[in-house]
C-alpha cells in the first residue's frame, strides 16, 4: 500500500528501457536558475518504465548514477546515496522486502503500483506514476564541489511536485550544515530577507509576509540547502517551505564578497 502521496513535473527524457544503460549526459544545458558551470560525466542511469497499452499513462522510473572515479570522496558519496534515494522511494511500499539491486527494486515498484491501481477496482492506469532524480557536479573553486540534485514526483493529485538540493564538499568534507560554513547565521538571514526583497520587487515597507511568502514579518527561516559560484552565494528554497507551489523554488543569490566576513576562518 502506498504510504505517501507525492506530486512530479519531468526534468530529463526517460529512455524506455528497463535494463541499465550507459548515457553521456550534456548537463550543460539543463536549466536551473543559475548561472554556473556543471562538470560534464558519464552516467549509469538506471530506468524503467510501463505504459497502460501502446500509450500514456504510465509508470515511470529514473535515476542517474555518475560514474567518478576521483576524487574518491564523490566516488564514495554518489555510490551511497543512489541507493538510499531509490530506496526512499521502495519503501513507499508496506508490502516489498528491501533489495539490494536497484532494477529489482524498480521492477517491484511497478508490480506495487499496478496492484494497487487494481485494488482501487480499476482494470486500466488511472494516472500516470514518475519518480526521477538528476545529478550534476559544480566545481566553483579548486577545494570547492557542489552536488545538485534535482528531481520529481508524481503519483497523483493536481500536479508533480520537483525539488532541488545541493550537497557542498569543502576542504573534502561534506558541510550538511550551513552553520558550519556560516558563523553568523542571524545575519545571513536578514540579508537574505533583504535580497529576496530586492529580487521579488518588493518595497521595504511591505514585509514578505504581507507579499505572500510563508514566513513571520521578513523572518526566513534557516534552510542547509546552499551552494556558490565564483561570484554569488545562493540558498534555496524548494516550493512550499517559504511560498506556494506555483511561487516555483526560490533560489536567493548573494554577491560572495558581502557575505566574506560571515564566513567561518578555515574556509
Amino acid at each position: 500500500m502506498v504510504k505517501v502521496c507525492f506530486f512530479l513535473l519531468a526534468l530529463v527524457i526517460l529512455s524506455c528501457s528497463s535494463s541499465q544503460q550507459s548515457d553521456s549526459y550534456d548537463l550543460y544545458n539543463e536549466d536551473v536558475g543559475i548561472t554556473t558551470d556543471f562538470l560534464p560525466f558519464t552516467i549509469d542511469s538506471f530506468t524503467d518504465k510501463w505504459c497502460y497499452g501502446d500509450s500514456n499513462p504510465c509508470i515511470e522510473l529514473y535515476i542517474a548514477n555518475p560514474k567518478i572515479s576521483e576524487p574518491v570522496f564523490l566516488k564514495n558519496f554518489f555510490d551511497t546515496i543512489i541507493y538510499k534515494k531509490v530506496l526512499s522511494w521502495y519503501q513507499l511500499f508496506d508490502t516489498l522486502t528491501i533489495e539490494t539491486s536497484i532494477p529489482t527494486m524498480f521492477k517491484r515498484m511497478i508490480e506495487g503500483f499496478k496492484k494497487e491501481i487494481k485494488e482501487e477496482g480499476y482494470d486500466y492506469l488511472p494516472r500516470g506514476y514518475e519518480f526521477r532524480t538528476l545529478y550534476r557536479i559544480s566545481k566553483p573553486f579548486s577545494d570547492v564541489y557542489f552536488v545538485h540534485e534535482s528531481g520529481y514526483q508524481f503519483t497523483g493529485g493536481a500536479h508533480g511536485y520537483y525539488y532541488e538540493t545541493f550537497f557542498p564538499f569543502i576542504n573534502n568534507k561534506l558541510l550538511t550544515k550551513i552553520s558550519s560554513f556560516i558563523a553568523d547565521t542571524n545575519r545571513l538571514k536578514i540579508i537574505l530577507a533583504t535580497h529576496l526583497k530586492k529580487q521579488s520587487a518588493i518595497p521595504e515597507n511591505i514585509s514578505l509576509s504581507e507579499a505572500g511568502f510563508f514566513v513571520e514579518k521578513d523572518e526566513l527561516p534557516l534552510t542547509n540547502n546552499y551552494f556558490f559560484t565564483r561570484d554569488s552565494f545562493y540558498v534555496v528554497y524548494n516550493p512550499y517551505e517559504i511560498a506556494s507551489f506555483a511561487d516555483g523554488i526560490q533560489r536567493i543569490g548573494i554577491p560572495l564578497k558581502e557575505i566574506k566576513p560571515i564566513i567561518r576562518t578555515p574556509y
